[in-house]
């Protein structure tokens, strides 16, 4: 999952990159309808990225949700549970696991947020609230490391 994260990451900053690009060239040529077009662009770009970020956050807290039974049925009917409560119990893993809350629990908050935030631009809405996908990515990669750390401790332990 690292090496997705890090594609997705390289990718955001080459795509943003390039479409930066184009509104300082519109900016220079003082051309509004370029710009316009540019920062359209820009905001698709922010939306899709968010989406692919989230998804992957996701993948990871509902995987952690099941440290304890990692199968691919289980983990599909996981996936219709409530976010919020996977989240939450993944959180009381870790805890319970590895004797001291994650890193990103205090972010649980926002990280519920973000689910908001995801459905709206899946379902083709404007977000309500601005987003990091940067942070949304340092957040996946944050639960990814918590979800290898209780596998390992769990395996030490299993007989």
């Amino acid at each position: 999952m690292r090496d997705n994260l890090d594609s997705l990451t390289r990718s955001y900053k080459r795509l943003s990159l390039d479409v930066r690009g184009r509104m300082e060239f519109a900016l220079d040529s003082n051309s509004d309808i370029a710009l316009a077009i540019a920062e359209r662009e820009q905001e698709h770009l922010d939306q899709g990225f968010f989406v692919l970020a989230f998804a992957a956050l996701e993948r990871e807290i509902t995987s952690l949700f099941l440290a304890r039974r990692p199968d691919a049925e289980t983990f599909g009917r996981a996936r219709r549970l409530d976010f919020p409560k996977r989240l939450a119990t993944a959180c009381e893993i870790a805890q319970n696991v590895l004797g001291e809350a994650p890193v990103w629990a205090v972010t649980a908050k926002e990280i519920e947020s973000w689910y908001e935030i995801r459905s709206d631009v899946a379902h083709g809405e404007a977000p309500a609230e601005s987003f990091d996908v940067f942070k949304v990515i340092e957040r996946a990669n944050e639960v990814a490391t918590t979800r290898e750390r209780v596998a390992q401790t769990l395996a030490k332990q299993a007989p």
